[in-house]
């Protein structure tokens, strides 16, 4: 509604000046679609998020729009601390990374309202989102012609998977026909023009290559998996250099221990043929846009 203030968050630069009076965010005019303030998640960090917290509290926003991971930093500092809002969140709207179920449960749980997925490009060929608790993606029919190809070149039917395919609706200079996106889902159902996802499961290169030279994607490896050791682990990311090896960096929360490590090992190992390394560290950086990585796929396999 007119008034409401949306806050996003991305991975803009801020001057020194400001960042020198803990100021990390840029503000907008509050007719801007896409946020009044927009916090740059390149320097929330252990001492710096008390200041995006007062800040949030002061703007009392609506909606708030981002990186999961952002968002659930701040939701872990909130609950973490007790805080309670005294304005009501009417939805968090999150684009541009993986999302855990833990995320997400934090998210709501902090903000006291439902997250909603976006999932998009800039190539402006396919748009899907969510809108209720089933979080089921719907592409937008309006937005352009959305196919799930399989492997083997046949479309997807309810309960497989296969790589995003679009037709853009919008591009009339040059528009996108057929393009291949990268990016792969899970059918649910067709309805007419729009297409009901189980899930995005992200970048077909959103995989490892075991000893075999047999993909796994990590939305079933890691997140299908309901680690225990989620709760336990700050950051976490995925490095292949190797085929059958893997170097999976952990920033640990108190309480990590082997027992952790161990359970993480077995049940990945369980389903995949690969060595794995750990390399506990401090911090993982983030992209030069403020994204956190999952996965760094450096082995190129051809199709």
């Amino acid at each position: 509604k007119n008034g409401d203030i949306i806050v996003s968050c991305g991975g803009i630069f801020i001057p020194e000046k400001l960042r020198d009076k803990n100021i990390y965010w840029v503000e907008y005019s509050k007719n801007n679609v896409w946020g009044q303030i927009e916090y740059s998640a390149l320097y929330i960090t252990d001492s710096t998020i008390k200041y995006f917290i007062k800040n949030l509290l002061e703007a009392k926003p609506a909606i708030l729009r981002g990186y999961p991971s952002f968002w659930n930093k701040l939701a872990e500092y909130i609950l973490s601390k007790n805080i309670r809002l005294d304005f009501k969140v009417k939805g968090v709207n999150l684009t541009a990374e993986m999302c855990s179920d833990m995320q997400r449960e934090n998210i709501e749980k902090a903000f006291s309202t439902m997250v909603y997925f976006e999932y998009g490009h800039t190539e402006i060929s396919v748009f899907c989102y969510t809108d209720d608790i089933s979080y089921i993606y719907k592409s937008s029919s309006v937005y352009g012609y959305v196919e799930v190809i399989k492997d083997n070149g046949e479309p997807a039917v309810a309960n497989e998977g296969g790589e995003i395919v679009a037709t853009s609706f919008f591009n009339r200079g040059m528009p996108f026909v057929r393009y291949k996106t990268g990016d792969r889902g899970v059918v649910s159902y067709r309805n007419g023009g729009i297409v009901h996802f189980k899930k995005i499961q992200g970048r077909t290169q959103d995989y490892i290559i075991c000893k075999d030279n047999q993909k796994i994607f990590l939305t079933a490896l890691i997140f299908g998996q309901h680690l225990k050791a989620f709760r336990k682990i700050s950051k976490w990311q995925f490095i292949q250099n190797e085929i059958g090896k893997v170097t999976i960096k952990i920033v640990k929360r108190e309480g990590y221990s082997q027992k952790d490590e161990n359970e993480i090992e077995e049940k990945i190992q369980n389903v995949a043929n690969i060595d794995l390394c750990f390399d506990y560290v401090n911090e993982i950086p983030l992209t030069q846009i403020g994204k956190h990585l999952f996965l760094i796929q450096n082995i190129e396999i051809t199709q």
